[in-house]
């Protein structure tokens, strides 16, 4: 990311949810809001040249997350002894939790530069953890391409003020964190240089190379289908979709297809008031029979029985 820096003076840029036109607008856009799921109280960016130390001996209200992407911060948080710190360098994420006091400061020549977000509401704390960020340690993310222009999109829902801007400035916030999250968990699976997916990546990566065929078991479960059809659609080999799919989803093409016909066959069942016959079309069983055979088989009880149990009695 290019450091849009010119000139040797300081540049602190800020977007206010409460406009900066409004007196004290710190004082509006410095809030604890727990009425609302999430709010952006402000966002903006610092480009300091030289030497600056920040001090806040009661914190913020709300949280404050910080992308450095130029220079290097030397920072301090809570209680931490004066001869320990922590040394926040480019492509590094912070996330200060309300109310504990910080302290940060130029931490050697070149010019600081970086991102923040202040976010507040009920649900801020859940998002963070969704998106597995850490508060209050350092978030190795790297040099996100896309960083600069979801913290812009923010930027400018901020400054129009346009209709429901509060609710477009929380998904946008939302979205960042999304990306962080994903930036951090691919940096964790980096070694050397290199990209060495853990398990759970790895998983990921199976199931997006089978989703084109995923999403069509999903969307046409009334169309028979094969193996090799399935196969074919990924341009892979019998055997290799199998073992690619098991790797994926825990269990073989047929299986998991079998037991998403189930589910939505007892759905069916339990919300409509179709023959046994028809439900079986409508997941792919030519004979309502057999269809009956692997119903029980899964369910314990035969579907017309399923369907009187389950589906609600009118009043």
């Amino acid at each position: 990311m290019e450091v849009p820096f010119s000139g040797e003076y300081a540049r602190f840029i800020g977007y206010y949810h409460i406009p900066d036109a409004q007196p004290n607008p710190d004082i509006g856009n410095n809030v604890e809001d727990n009425r609302c799921y999430l709010r952006v109280n402000c966002a903006g960016r610092c480009i300091i040249p030289g030497a600056f130390l920040r001090y806040q001996p009661h914190g913020r209200e709300d949280y404050y997350l910080m992308y450095l992407y130029g220079g290097t911060l030397s920072l301090y948080i809570g209680d931490m002894p004066e001869d320990e710190h922590i040394l926040l360098t480019p492509g590094q994420l912070f996330i200060f939790p309300p109310h504990i006091t910080f302290r940060y400061e130029n931490a050697g020549s070149v010019p600081i530069s970086y991102l923040w977000v202040h976010a507040t509401g009920y649900g801020t704390a859940g998002l963070l953890a969704d998106c597995a960020l850490p508060i209050g340690t350092p978030l190795s993310v790297g040099l996100v391409s896309d960083a600069e222009d979801k913290f812009r999109g923010i930027f400018k829902t901020l400054l129009l003020h346009e209709p429901l801007f509060d609710i477009t400035a929380a998904s946008q916030f939302m979205e960042l964190c999304t990306m962080f999250g994903r930036a951090l968990a691919r940096s964790r699976d980096t070694v050397n240089g290199k990209y060495h997916p853990s398990a759970d990546i790895a998983v990921r990566d199976h199931t997006r190379r089978i989703y084109t065929s995923l999403s069509y078991m999903h969307e046409n479960l009334s169309s028979p289908m094969s193996i090799s059809f399935l196969a074919e659609m990924e341009h892979l080999g019998v055997s290799r979709y199998r073992a690619l799919f098991h790797a994926a989803m825990g269990m073989s093409p047929i299986a998991y297809l079998t037991d998403l016909r189930m589910k939505r066959a007892a759905e069916i069942l339990t919300h409509t008031e179709l023959s046994v016959a028809d439900v079986a079309l409508s997941v792919g069983y030519e004979d309502p029979q057999y269809f009956s055979r692997v119903f029980r088989r899964t369910w314990g009880i035969s579907p017309a029985v399923y369907g009187k149990r389950r589906r609600p009695t009118e009043i």
